[in-house]
């Protein structure tokens, strides 16, 4: 799949959890076909993977962070962007490193870590 910013929506919503948060949102107005790409990651993407991660649901957790590491390995920099800046960056405060850094790509992780020394220069956890 070749992620680029114009079809990233469209490509996630091929993962039936994204499809149908986003089609709820949608209903509710939360959001709308004309919403940036980070505010939808940030309302439908971030909540799913989230909630994954956190009750265990290990099979939509893989398929979320496989489609998160295509992002990161996407030659369109603002598909990078939206998986470093919107989705990477918010992980960082909601699920324990520990925990999420194993979960992790390998280019994720390499954004991951990059994120976390921007975030938290002095931290010697993870360090590149």
């Amino acid at each position: 799949m070749k992620l680029t910013y114009d079809n990233l929506v469209k490509e996630a919503k091929k993962i039936t959890e994204f499809s149908r948060l986003y089609n709820r949102l949608v209903l509710e107005d939360e959001i709308d076909e004309d919403t940036g790409n980070h505010i939808v990651f940030s309302y439908v993407f971030n909540p799913l993977l989230f909630n994954a991660i956190k009750t265990g649901n290990d099979q939509l957790t893989k398929q979320l962070l496989d489609f998160l590491e295509n992002m990161a390995k996407s030659k369109d920099n603002l598909v990078q962007e939206v998986c470093d800046f919107t989705v990477l960056e918010e992980l960082q405060g909601v699920i324990p490193e520990t925990t999420l850094y194993p979960l992790l790509g390998e280019k994720t992780k390499e954004g991951f870590l990059a994120i976390r020394q921007y975030l938290q220069p002095n931290n010697t956890w993870g360090k590149i």
